[in-house]
């Protein structure tokens, strides 16, 4: 319990992993992205992986 009141104290979170994924109708993974530095809202997360690259690049529409 002290440790996890430091915790809230000082600002810091928990890691955490976020997980990108498109899948087609039979529910198969298309594409997939692990992992993203500090903390990222979904925008963020997207526009950073290699998917949001591409599409924001017009590689893919």
């Amino acid at each position: 319990m002290k440790n996890r009141i430091e915790k809230q104290r000082s600002g810091r979170r928990p890691h955490s992993i976020v997980l990108l994924a498109v899948v087609d109708v039979k529910y198969r993974f298309n594409y997939n992205d692990v992992g993203c530095n500090r903390r990222v809202f979904d925008g963020g997360v997207f526009s950073r992986s290699t998917l949001g690259q591409a599409f924001l690049s017009n590689l893919i529409t």
